[in-house]
């Protein structure tokens, strides 16, 4: 299972793209890089191709969720936050080992991405 499969569990299936948009739209905002722009953008396709197991949506939606985590991780090392990246590699490791590791290991993303970029920007403060 992944953070889309909440998709077919939610009674009101609005609240999961509304909730991806939430979480991709300051991303976008966020930072002047490319990286983090193509983060945000392919979470929102995500949000708004939901329904994974129509295949018009499913490889929409697939290669968005993956390139979502990858351009946002990719997005840290170009603002140097190797600490994060580090913990992030770790983490995913060491999840993979649990029957549902994917869930898992896009969780860690999304906070790994949002904390070191609200860490890095009162740094910059």
């Amino acid at each position: 299972p992944s953070i889309s499969d909440s998709y077919y569990h939610l009674d009101n299936k609005l609240l999961f793209s509304l909730a991806l948009i939430g979480f991709a739209f300051p991303i976008i905002i966020n930072q002047n890089n490319i990286l983090f722009y193509i983060a945000g953008s392919c979470i929102m396709f995500v949000a708004v191709a939901p329904d994974f197991h129509i295949s018009s949506e499913g490889d929409i939606h697939f290669f968005c969720a993956v390139g979502g985590v990858i351009s946002g991780i990719l997005g840290l090392g170009f603002m140097k936050c190797w600490k994060a990246i580090l913990i992030f590699m770790l983490t995913s490791l060491l999840l993979y080992f649990l029957p549902n590791h994917i869930f898992w290991i896009e969780v860690v993303a999304f906070y790994t991405i949002i904390f070191a970029l609200i860490f890095n920007k009162n740094q910059d403060e």
